[in-house]
């Protein structure tokens, strides 16, 4: 859909309260996970990802796409395909 933007946070041990830094912001869903779980990876798991998907121009409530606890699931679904 246009106008959406999937904004990329990783999260030191997946955890709120430590070190957390904005990784980027992308027009496409599938970009932003691959350089989510690439940044995860290089980071030798030490940072999980956040994406949280935000319409442009729009106040609605913003929309988890994939949360801290799930990152985990899709990086062992993606190796196993």
């Amino acid at each position: 859909m246009e106008n959406e933007l999937f904004v990329v946070t990783m999260y030191r041990w997946g955890e709120r309260e430590n070190h957390s830094y904005v990784l980027g912001v992308f027009d496409d869903k599938e970009k932003a996970e691959s350089a989510g779980t690439n940044e995860s990876e290089q980071r030798y798991g030490k940072y999980d990802m956040e994406i949280i998907r935000f319409k442009l121009n729009d106040t609605t409530k913003p929309e988890k796409i994939v949360r801290i606890s799930d990152e985990r699931l899709f990086l062992n679904e993606r190796k196993n395909n």
